[in-house]
């Protein structure tokens, strides 16, 4: 727990953003806020610029590790969805996001960093948990115990994954429960509409309850996506323990690091652990590895849940028990 929020922490504090060229923010918010909407094709017209020289000078991260472009794509977008929608009242729309720090401020932000967080801690759990239920039963010999009822080796793998990911659920419920009783508590209903975007340029405006039931939705399905591939692990390796218990661990904490170095054309979008993060893909200042959306990375995390599973099931099979 206090790595991932260290981790957190390094992310939000020291790695920040470069500004919105034409102002002194990274926050697409306070610039919307400060500039009129008379200003909003100037505005355009120096991103796009900015945009224009990275490419020229092929360099098209800001730092070795994050792609700027995603990120002022989205600014452009967003600019020319509230230019198009004159109606829309600025202070009656906020940007959700992942910073710790703003976590205190509002209901939708304070349940998006503590779902994140759960779904973290959940992973770790039914990393260990699925790990015991394999390894360990096939180490002590009580995996051959199953077999004396007219049990399948697909049915006692698919009861070990699905009661592991049953009491994944259940943890992260009660965490969501108890985490939502305590906004109750400290904030107000929101009465905002959240500002969210899609593959850098489909923009749109969401409620605060659809955007946490989507949130809580890709928290399953990460939760979901790493059982299988500690299962997965724990086949490849022969039931070994390290290999299905510390390195989904060690992948979980560290992937991310192989995205941001593997910043090659098409390459960097493929990492595991990059594409389990889908809520990152709805805030617009969060930036992304290049050529990446939610368009691409929830494709990519399905593709995986299948390799792993059907890798599994096959491995399983032709294992002698």
């Amino acid at each position: 727990i206090g790595i991932i929020i260290l981790l957190g922490i390094f992310e939000n504090v020291f790695v920040e953003g470069p500004a919105v060229p034409g102002t002194d923010s990274s926050n697409i918010l306070d610039i919307i806020k400060n500039h009129p909407r008379e200003e909003y094709d100037i505005l355009i017209s120096q991103i796009e610029e900015a945009i224009k020289q990275l490419e020229r000078d092929n360099n098209t991260s800001w730092s070795r590790f994050f792609d700027a472009r995603s990120m002022w794509q989205s600014n452009i977008a967003i600019l020319k969805y509230l230019k198009a929608h004159e109606e829309i009242n600025i202070n009656d729309i906020d940007i959700p996001s992942l910073d710790m720090f703003d976590m205190a401020n509002n209901s939708y932000n304070y349940m998006l960093t503590s779902i994140t967080i759960l779904t973290q801690i959940v992973i770790f759990y039914v990393v260990i948990l699925m790990s015991r239920l394999l390894s360990a039963e096939y180490r002590e010999g009580t995996l051959k115990m199953q077999f004396l009822r007219p049990n399948t080796k697909n049915t006692i793998l698919t009861a070990k994954w699905l009661a592991t990911f049953s009491v994944g659920i259940v943890l992260l419920f009660v965490g969501i429960i108890i985490c939502g009783t305590l906004s109750a508590i400290k904030f107000k209903s929101a009465t905002k509409s959240l500002l969210c975007i899609v593959g850098n340029t489909n923009v749109f405006l969401m409620n605060e309850m659809t955007f946490i039931m989507l949130v809580i939705l890709f928290a399953i399905l990460s939760i979901f996506a790493m059982i299988q591939f500690s299962a997965f692990m724990c086949l490849i390796s022969r039931f070994n323990r390290a290999g299905s218990m510390a390195v989904p661990i060690i992948v979980l904490l560290f992937g991310n690091v192989s995205a941001y170095l593997l910043q090659v054309m098409y390459i960097g979008m493929f990492d595991f652990v990059y594409n389990l993060k889908l809520t990152s893909f709805l805030l617009p200042n969060t930036m992304t590895l290049p050529n990446t959306s939610l368009y691409t990375a929830l494709p990519i995390l399905l593709v995986y849940i299948g390799v792993f599973m059907t890798t599994s099931y096959i491995k399983f099979n032709k294992t002698e028990l």
